[in-house]
């Protein structure tokens, strides 16, 4: 009886490896642990046994039919047959068990054996009851996979009930895996000042669903005015990533969650550029809400209202107002900003959100270099414990690894693992190819541009060039000096010479040094840059024109008197009205943006080319730039222009650029990559090497 069924598993384990998500073959991590545990075990099936193997098999049709088996002619298994009597000897009992436990646990329970406590503790969240005895293991992401191969490894008895939760878990992880991707889903929301497109309903569905919400409840009405709360308490702390590409409506998402759960009164939190476009949003979406927008300099009073609205810089003045407000929902838009764990907004961001339940963090562009930024933003989300905690994730996907001057996280490793990871946990993510065919095209273009100042600018990268090789001879001649002595000695040595706050004043210098020849190749460039875009605008179509440095932005602005612009001096408001004229007024073709103030939040949809004047240090700066104009709402296939400087830094700062997006994209879309140093140091050896130094 079931052999069919232990056939087809056999069958999958023999071309396993535990990594279905690297190659396509076998079992993905987690079914694999299980996959064992059930051939370790048959015929001693039980028919709870049996029916979870023949639910796992169903996600796997497709090999099996390679293999010429049919999962179709697999019979359905009785969950409530008992053990069969069989002439074969059954695999021993032990006294090695595992029962399902309180809440969202399972309890393991064996005679004492050091190796078993070994392996225990070697799965992720464990915990000894010293009372009673036993282990307490809880069902999250990070343990179900080891859960399982610790099964198998050490022969442990399930029992049906365990057998169910652990299932029904991983279940639940591969149906948020295939509606994080997901383009339609049905809901009901009342209030909405319009009609949410299909892949924005299915956002929402992930959002409510992750939340811990009964969908049924949002299929129909609601009876008597009552809302999702009266039939259902407030869910635990726990967040959700809306981490759909720019352009898409997040923030129309995030107000359609809020809505719909009645998770009010909110505070959305954002970068100072976007406030009025969230006011906007809100009183469009929702028009029966009061919104207030906290600006600086103003009174510090918070009326009681739907909606309240700050940015980031404002965020640590008023943090214990906010947290007597009592509020129900908080997001925070821009997310990415959170990536660093010391900042003070961050700080902030984490103390807030430890007083809320409901929380949203929105983001095209969840990682901005290296999948380290994303553990601040999980950990105040509450979701970094069902990656392992902080010292897993980084060992786990960022490459973590102890280097001269203490533990370097800036790497990248798993990346494929941790895009399934994100999707299984707590980040909705669509790409504007799968869910807005009817979008045009984006087309990057680069164009070479002549410097004027040739002279000027190869005379100032030889001066990068000698200072840099005077300080890796420096270096070079004191690692020599100490070669010869002992390990404690080498170590003492560096510290009288102070080696850490040396190398992080050396590349400071090097930035310094690098920035003042970028800005040279700029400055060379821009009468060419100029003529291109007044060329340009002779074709009467809009143009959105990106650069990073003040001066740069207004010498652009000055030349073109119709032209508006978004500088990061310019107050909320007055971006508004900036981006308002260019939308509406057919005779304003041009704006001026800053790159750091202008990407992001806004909709330029009137244009559809984008013209960089300079570069950022990654992709993803520049994609949120040419993104402000591919988004919904645009008719045109969008065209993005970088203007790079011939024969200058630019070329290469360009082409590691390209070379960073691969390991960003790897994380978040799990598309292959390979792993690379920072860009400064590329830079560094670049510029080493065109001097013959490297």
């Amino acid at each position: 009886m079931y052999s069919d069924l232990h056939g087809a598993i056999t069958a999958l384990l023999s071309r396993c490896d535990g990594a279905r998500e690297q190659d396509g073959q076998g079992f993905n991590k987690i079914d694999a642990g299980y996959a064992l545990w059930l051939a370790s075990r048959f015929p001693d099936w039980s028919g709870a046994s049996a029916y979870q193997a023949w639910n796992m098999l169903r996600k796997y049709q497709g090999q099996l039919r390679t293999m010429g088996l049919d999962w179709n002619a697999l019979p359905v298994p009785d969950r409530e047959a008992p053990r069969p009597a069989s002439k074969e000897a059954p695999p021993p009992r032990t006294l090695r068990t595992i029962e399902l436990g309180v809440g969202d646990t399972v309890i393991l329970s064996f005679p004492y054996d050091p190796v078993l406590v070994v392996a225990v503790k070697e799965i992720k969240g464990a915990k000894w009851n010293a009372g009673s005895k036993v282990w307490s293991v809880p069902l999250g992401p990070a343990q179900v996979g080891a859960l399982m191969m610790f099964a198998a490894a050490h022969r442990f008895d399930l029992a049906d009930s365990a057998q169910e939760a652990i299932r029904a878990r991983v279940d639940a992880m591969e149906d948020a895996k295939v509606a994080s991707s997901a383009s339609d889903a049905e809901i009901l929301i009342e209030g909405l000042g319009g009609v949410l497109r299909p892949f924005q309903r299915a956002g929402v569905i992930y959002c409510l669903h992750a939340f811990g919400y009964d969908l049924s409840l949002f299929q129909t009405p609601l009876v008597d005015g009552s809302t999702v709360e009266d039939y259902r308490g407030a869910p635990q702390r726990r967040g959700v990533l809306i981490g759909d590409e720019p352009g898409l409506g997040k923030t129309i998402q995030s107000i359609a969650v809020i809505q719909a759960i009645g998770a009010f009164p909110s505070l959305v939190v954002c970068p100072a550029s976007v406030k009025w476009n969230w006011a906007r949003e809100i009183r469009a979406w929702l028009p029966g809400k009061t919104v207030h927008v906290i600006e600086a300099g103003k009174n510090g009073h918070i009326p009681c209202v739907d909606f309240t609205i700050v940015n980031y810089d404002l965020l640590r003045k008023y943090d214990e107002m906010f947290i007597a407000r009592k509020y129900k929902s908080l997001i925070f838009d821009e997310s990415q900003a959170l990536k660093s764990r010391k900042a003070q907004r961050t700080q902030s961001a984490k103390k807030l959100a430890s007083y809320v339940p409901v929380l949203l963090a929105l983001t095209g562009t969840p990682i901005l270099n290296r999948p380290a930024e994303l553990c601040s933003p999980l950990e105040i989300l509450g979701r970094l414990p069902e990656f392992g905690g902080w010292w897993f994730f980084v060992k786990r996907y960022c490459a973590a690894k102890r280097g001269r001057f203490g533990l370097d996280v800036s790497g990248a490793s798993n990346l494929e693992e941790l895009s399934v990871r994100l999707r299984q946990t707590c980040m909705v993510r669509r790409l504007k190819a799968d869910v807005l065919p009817e979008l045009p095209a984006k087309t990057r273009t680069m164009i070479d541009v002549d410097i004027s100042n040739r002279a000027e600018y190869e005379a100032a990268e030889r001066d990068v060039i000698a200072w840099l090789s005077e300080r890796a001879a420096n270096d070079e001649e004191f690692v020599a000096s100490i070669a010869g002595l002992s390990e404690e000695e080498q170590n003492r040595m560096r510290r009288q010479r102070g080696a850490d706050a040396a190398e992080k004043a050396k590349r400071a210098e090097q930035l310094v040094r690098i920035e003042a020849l970028k800005q040279c190749a700029v400055k060379g460039k821009m009468e060419e840059v100029k003529g291109w875009i007044t060329d340009f605008l002779e074709s009467d179509q809009k143009l959105v024109c990106f650069a990073s440095h003040i001066s740069f932005q207004k010498d652009i602005h000055a030349l073109f008197p119709g032209s508006v612009h978004i500088f990061g001096e310019d107050t909320a408001r007055d971006r508004q009205v900036a981006v308002d004229r260019f939308q509406q007024d057919p005779q304003c073709r041009l704006i001026v943006c800053s790159l750091a103030a202008g990407g992001l939040g806004i909709n330029l949809t009137a244009a559809s080319n984008v013209a960089f004047v300079e570069f950022g240090w990654n992709g993803a700066v520049m994609a949120q730039g040419e993104d402000r104009c591919h988004r919904m709402g645009q008719r045109d296939s969008v065209n993005a222009w970088w203007l790079v400087g011939k024969g200058t830094i630019e070329e290469d700062i360009v082409d590691l650029i390209e070379e960073k997006n691969r390991v960003i994209d790897s994380a978040i879309d799990g598309v292959g990559a390979s792993v690379q140093e920072s860009m400064l140091k590329e830079l560094v050896s670049k510029l080493m090497k065109k001097g013959g130094a490297g």
